[in-house]
Order: structure tokens, then C-alpha cells, then sequence
């Protein structure tokens, strides 16, 4: 069994370093002891000696964490060492943290225990490059540096950049770090093309790969049926208690069908945390909403707020497949997004299989916000949620021809209130003149006065294309 060997002064918190491992088994990469933080390895069956001096005689108080204990748990004044033993290793690419308090005295001091990572490369999606190419930036984590080597030589990598955060000790840097691979991707005047790049890790172990897709020439089939896609609409807040409910019966439905069902969240009525929408309010008195949560669908649908999730899921999957089969689409909508010189560029083409007048709606949503919520937890995660529309409500006024294909862009800043620019999506729904009546169990019919026809969603930095049932 390794021993490593730490010395810590109750008095000054000053660590050093006396001993690694035997003769034979040091690799030199043994991190130093900072503060009242104790980096341990990632072994199982580990053990870490640490050691200390006490004024008065000691006690451990507090042991956080089910993966290492310490022996033993007391003892008198003077010198003393503690033996940290780790039971299972962290199979995680980020550091495990933990702590033990001891008392001595009047005083209590927390150490904090660190485990090492397991070495790995997050890559959680694709790069996706519009028609017109240009610098393009790809984001992902891990903990171990690497050299981007693309697969064709449309595309040229730059330079990666990497940045770490603070563990909770507020000293050590954390192994697992943002990566940025900066690029250039000619332009695309072909179809759309695939392509990948290799991360090939320093430690010559790890690898990962990310697959690249660049947008072409836009065609649309008029003679093929349009994917025909729903948008679920939840107003909710962070103080309303049952607003989770419909979330979960709303996410199994995307989870269910995500090639025809859509989700908008607004936050509306004064949600804390800085996720109101203020135009959330307007949406709110146009559908005569009178309590949270509250849920429409395709703007004609009303998705009942005291319903269960396992009724919701399925009043919005039934819903979905009604619009496809009674209500198919006329409109279908292809596009890039982009951040660009701190704004949000979008660039769309609508087709059309007959004339008529339209409104294009687009929405910038943001996930991934962590922010307490009623009914949920402390840490609970708002995704789809409305930060800013590039139109005026309701869309912008678009007339469309048979077979005929129109070109829009939008261009706004950056919300105020996003807190993670990656994090954006955008929404774009098509919007007509109407209503539209059906059966589905459940299900509430009203005239507001809109349908929305056909929806997208376009990733920021990505595109989307035209898709067909």
C-alpha cells in the first residue's frame, strides 16, 4: 500500500510535502498540499498520511462524504498524524470533493479532501458551421489538454484555448477546464457536408472526437409532406409550487417525439432570479391566464395547470400527432444562428408550398440556468426559457408564395439577462391567422385568433435544414 506523507500546522495552516511514494512508483506528478486542502489519488484502497500539530487535544468532528474515512479520531496535544483512507475511486472527470472538520480548543478547522480526476475529453455535441463558413469557435471540457487535428483541409484550426475554475476551497484550480477550438471553415457552395475532428490527448492516452457538419444549398421538396412540428408553451415563475409538474410532463413529451414537439418557457408575474420575461406578461393577459402553471399548445390548445406529468406527456405527444395528421404544414423553415460582435445574427429561409400572409416569430432561449425553484430544489435547472424576441410579438408580417422559398435575417444584441451566451438557442415559429379545433382527450379547443403552422429550433453557432415527415 503507498503512503503520502503531508505535514500541516494547526497554528499556521502551512502544508509541505515530506515524502511521495516509494522507490520506483514516483511519477513526479504528486500535487503539493496547499492550505487546508489535501489532494488524494484516485486509487482505490489509497492511503494518505497527513500531518499535524495541535495546542490542544483534538477531535474529528465531521467527516462529508462516503468514499474515505480518516483514523484516528482523536487524540492529545502535540504532533499527530491522520491516515485519510479512500474506499472507491472517482470515475468522474472532475475533481470529488469532500472535507472532515477537527476541533481542538475553542477552534474547528475544515479540511478539504480532493481526489483526482479519471482522465477524459466531454465532447456533449456536434459542431455545426453555417453556408458562409468563416471563424468559428467549438466549446467543450475535460481535463486533459490536446491537439485538434481536423479531417479535411476545408477546415483550419487556429489555436485551442483552456480555462479553469476554482474547487470550492477557493485554491486549487480545478483539472477539468472549458476548452475553445477557434477555427476557419471555407465557404460551402455544395451540399451539405460532414467532416470530424480528432483530439488527440497529450497524455497520448486520451482521445475524443467532434463531428462537424457545415451547412449547403437550401432546395425544399414542395412534393413531400414538411415535418410539422408543435410548440408546448408553459408560463410559470420560481415561486409557483406546482409549475415543476407541467415541466416534467412537458420535457417526457420532447423526450418522447423531439422531431415534433418544441418547448417555450416564459417566465412571467415577477419570477425571481433574474428569469422574468417581461414580455412573457403581455402573452400572459392575451391568453387570459389567471394562475400558474398554465400551458398552451400551437396557440389554440390550453394544456390544463392542476394536470399530471404522465398526463400531460401524453396530451402533448397526442396533440403533436393531431397537427400532423389534420393540421400538416405550409410553411417550412431552414437557418443559421450566430454570435457575432456581441449580438445574435440569424438567417433563415422560409418555403412555402401555397401563397399567404404569415408572421416569423423568433425567440432567443437560454438553458441551463440554475436558480431555486418552488416546488422543485435549490438547485434547480430552467432550460427553453424566453430571454428576448427578435419580432415584434406575435411575428413579423412575411408574404409567402406558392413554391416559393424567402430569404430573412434578424440581428440583436445579447440580452442583458442571458448568463451563458453558449447556452442560446433560437425559436422560430410560424404564425397565420385562424384557429383550429380537435378531439384529443384532455385537450381545451379557444380561439385566440393565431395558429402556429410550423416551428424550428436552431442551435447558436449551428443551423438547421428542411426535414420532412
Amino acid at each position: 500500500m503507498r503512503y503520502i506523507i503531508f505535514a500541516i500546522s494547526a497554528l499556521t495552516l502551512t502544508a509541505f510535502v515530506f515524502s511521495c511514494s516509494p522507490a520506483g512508483e514516483d511519477d513526479g506528478q504528486e500535487p503539493t498540499l496547499a492550505g487546508e486542502s489535501i489532494p488524494v489519488p484516485n486509487i482505490e484502497g489509497e492511503t494518505v498520511e497527513v500531518n499535524l500539530e495541535f495546542t490542544d487535544s483534538w477531535k474529528v468532528t465531521g467527516t462529508e462524504g462516503d468514499w474515505f474515512y480518516v483514523t484516528p479520531l482523536s487524540g492529545a496535544a502535540g504532533n499527530a498524524t491522520l491516515h485519510i483512507h479512500i474506499e472507491s475511486a472517482n470515475p468522474e472527470h472532475i475533481e470529488r470533493e469532500s472535507s472532515f472538520t477537527v476541533a481542538f480548543g475553542e477552534e474547528t478547522v475544515r479540511y478539504m479532501v480532493i481526489q483526482d480526476v479519471t482522465p477524459g475529453i466531454d465532447v456533449t455535441s456536434d459542431a455545426m458551421i453555417g453556408i458562409t463558413g468563416g471563424e468559428y469557435t467549438f466549446s467543450l471540457k475535460g481535463n486533459v489538454k490536446y491537439e485538434a487535428v481536423p479531417a479535411e483541409d476545408w477546415i483550419v484550426i487556429n489555436s485551442v484555448e483552456y480555462d479553469s475554475t476554482l474547487l470550492d476551497d477557493g485554491i486549487t484550480y480545478s483539472k477539468y477546464m472549458t476548452s475553445r477550438i477557434n477555427m476557419t471553415v471555407e465557404p460551402n457552395d455544395g451540399n451539405v457536408r460532414e467532416s470530424a475532428i480528432s483530439l488527440n490527448g497529450v497524455d497520448g492516452v486520451t482521445n475524443a472526437v467532434v463531428e462537424l457538419t457545415q451547412m449547403g444549398e437550401l432546395e425544399a421538396d414542395y412534393g413531400s409532406q414538411f415535418l410539422r412540428r408543435s410548440v408546448a408553451i408553459r408560463f410559470t415563475a420560481t415561486w409557483c409550487g406546482n409549475c415543476p409538474r407541467m415541466n416534467q410532463g412537458i420535457m417526457a413529451a420532447v423526450e418522447n417525439d423531439p422531431r415534433h414537439v418544441l418547448p417555450l418557457t416564459m417566465h412571467v408575474w415577477e419570477s425571481d432570479g433574474g428569469l422574468n420575461y417581461d414580455q412573457g406578461d403581455d402573452y400572459a393577459d392575451y391568453f387570459y391566464i389567471d394562475g400558474l402553471p398554465s400551458g398552451f399548445m400551437n396557440n389554440y390548445t390550453e394544456i390544463g395547470g392542476t394536470l399530471p406529468p404522465a398526463i400531460v406527456q401524453e396530451l402533448v405527444n397526442n396533440l403533436a400527432d393531431e397537427a400532423v395528421e389534420k393540421l400538416p404544414s405550409n410553411t417550412m423553415v431552414a437557418g443559421t444562428a450566430r454570435l457575432e460582435d456581441g449580438n445574435v445574427v440569424v438567417d433563415l429561409s422560409i418555403a412555402s408550398k401555397e401563397a399567404g400572409e404569415y408572421l416569423v416569430s423568433v425567440f432567443i432561449l437560454e438553458d441551463g440556468i440554475v436558480y431555486e425553484q418552488s416546488g422543485g430544489s435549490s438547485d434547480y435547472v430552467h432550460n427553453n426559457v424566453a430571454r428576448a424576441e427578435m419580432t415584434q410579438m406575435w411575428g413579423d408580417p412575411v408574404s409567402l408564395q406558392a413554391d416559393g422559398l424567402l430569404e430573412k435575417s434578424f440581428s440583436a444584441p445579447v440580452p442583458q439577462s442571458v448568463l451563458d451566451p453558449d447556452n442560446l438557442h433560437i425559436l422560430v415559429m410560424m404564425n397565420r391567422k385562424g384557429t383550429f379545433t380537435g378531439d384529443v382527450t384532455y385537450a381545451g379547443y379557444y380561439d385566440y385568433g393565431y395558429v402556429i403552422d410550423n416551428a424550428v429550433s436552431i442551435p447558436i453557432n449551428g443551423f438547421a435544414v428542411f426535414e420532412y415527415e
